[in-house]
């Protein structure tokens, strides 16, 4: 994961153990990078070896065995084992040092392994809060459907609702979403602009404005054809800080207007 991404999540949810997740992702550059590219690579090489230098101690084996049966070279023979033996200690330290890294790996693939699940425990953990914050905003803007449902691995998210990819309904999730995120962490205030209120039904545009009106952190809207809203036009009158049209524009000139040309 990105070390940006990780700062952000502290922000959101500064109660999640970062540290953790920190360590985690350090542990995993490492252990990815031994593991991809050196495990096999060193293994077949070593697996290589050991099978040449087993093929040599039997070759020797058998030297010693033919030596031991000739007569007459005593001291030939004390000179060939003295060698050998030598050779047979080298191929011996050759072979520990092969078993002790082959040791030392699976060491590296556990560790991997349990930080992979340390990972995916805190992702749970992550996944489950916002979903049950999610249902319980759904059921407040839209409770006659099911609520959208927040996946998340390891480098990976996504938010959906089953059967349901319509582009409305793909506006409502990320608006519902964006709710739970602001209720569970301490971002101060939520923004959204009135491209998000497209497509969304009257009804739920109606719940959801009411919803905004209970909440205690600020949240800041844009929205078009705000009379069509029904009980909502109160709220949207007693509170807003703007209001423009044909008349009342946001700059000096109208840039859409023909005599700006």
């Amino acid at each position: 994961i990105n070390s940006k991404y990780i700062q952000k999540l502290e922000e959101f949810f500064p109660t999640v153990a970062i540290e953790k997740i920190d360590k985690i992702e350090s542990f995993h550059k490492g252990i990815r990078n031994i593991l991809s590219q050196e495990i096999e690579k060193t293994k077949k090489g070593l697996e290589e070896k050991i099978s040449k230098l087993e093929i040599k101690i039997k070759e020797i084996d058998e030297k010693i065995v033919t030596l031991l049966n000739v007569d007459n070279k005593p001291d030939l023979i004390v000179n060939e084992l003295l060698e050998y033996s030598a050779k047979i200690k080298e191929l011996e330290k050759d072979t520990n040092l092969y078993k002790d890294k082959i040791e030392k790996l699976d060491n590296l693939k556990t560790l991997k392994d349990k930080l992979g699940k340390m990972l995916s425990f805190i992702l749970e953990e992550i996944k489950e809060a916002i979903n049950k914050q999610i249902l319980k905003i759904n059921e407040k803007i839209d409770d006659k459907n099911n609520p959208p449902i927040f996946e998340i691995e390891n480098n990976k998210y996504r938010l959906f609702k089953p059967n349901d990819a319509g582009t409305g309904t793909s506006k409502l999730n990320l608006i519902i979403f964006d709710l739970a995120i602001l209720e569970l962490t301490k971002l101060p205030l939520l923004v959204h602009d009135s491209i998000l209120f497209k497509d969304i039904g009257n009804e739920r545009i109606e719940k959801l404005l009411t919803y905004y009106a209970q909440f205690e952190k600020q949240i800041f809207i844009a929205i078009d054809e705000h009379k069509k809203y029904g009980n909502a036009v109160q709220i949207l009158e007693q509170r807003k800080v703007i209001k423009l049209d044909k008349n009342n524009t946001l700059y000096n000139k109208i840039w859409s207007s023909k005599s700006n040309d």
